[in-house]
């Protein structure tokens, strides 16, 4: 039962933990800290779960999406994912293997990402999950600039579920990993792109 439940868990909220700290701040508007949650909206409805959140990143959206473009390399940037593979790719199209390790248990799923550079928006959904069947989108937003991401997903559970409770829970959490873990990224990247000219001067 409690693996049943860690899997509802993880893939209630499974294409945020793909790319992450959990310092939560609600409803402080686009202004509020960054990495952390702005706005949020969590509903249950029978066995489908809505989650809208937002946060902001102190980057420009064109640099927030090129860090979206490759959930491969997510075990390089997220503690929590143990594997990240590259399964298949096409046009804007990527599919991924994962392994994440939650609590002790390890999950193991398979995702498709849609990129969508001209309206700077990655869908998602689950290709392979006992757990859940999860679909959604994040939105990016170029605001003073820094982004805004909007993450919108429903998960449609396929077993037993937690209580609601622990399934906000765990959304909030794993959204704000993401969050986290892009700008980690986007600061690695960063450093990695001064270095080079620091010593060309």
């Amino acid at each position: 039962m409690k693996r049943i439940l860690l899997a509802s868990l993880l893939l209630a909220a499974a294409a945020a933990l793909v790319w992450g700290g959990l310092r939560l701040v609600v409803g402080t508007g686009p202004q509020g800290p960054a990495g952390e949650i702005l706005t949020e909206r969590i509903e249950k409805t029978a066995d489908v779960l809505e989650v809208e959140f937002t946060a902001r990143v102190d980057a420009p959206a064109e640099r927030v999406f090129r860090a979206f473009r490759e959930p491969e390399r997510a075990q390089e940037f997220s503690d929590g994912v143990r594997r990240s593979r590259l399964v298949r790719e096409g046009d804007n199209v990527k599919v991924v293997e994962f392994r994440l390790d939650v609590l002790g248990w390890p999950q193991e799923f398979v995702m498709e990402f849609a990129f969508e550079p001209h309206r700077r928006r990655v869908a998602f959904k689950t290709l392979r999950s006992s757990a859940s069947e999860v679909e959604g989108a994040y939105l990016l937003t170029p605001h003073d600039g820094s982004t805004l991401v909007t993450y919108r997903a429903t998960a449609r559970d396929k077993v037993q579920a937690p209580p609601l409770a622990l399934q906000k829970r765990a959304a909030r959490q794993a959204f704000t990993a993401v969050v986290r873990g892009l700008m980690n990224r986007i600061e690695q990247e960063g450093r990695s792109e001064r270095t080079p000219r620091a010593r060309r001067q």
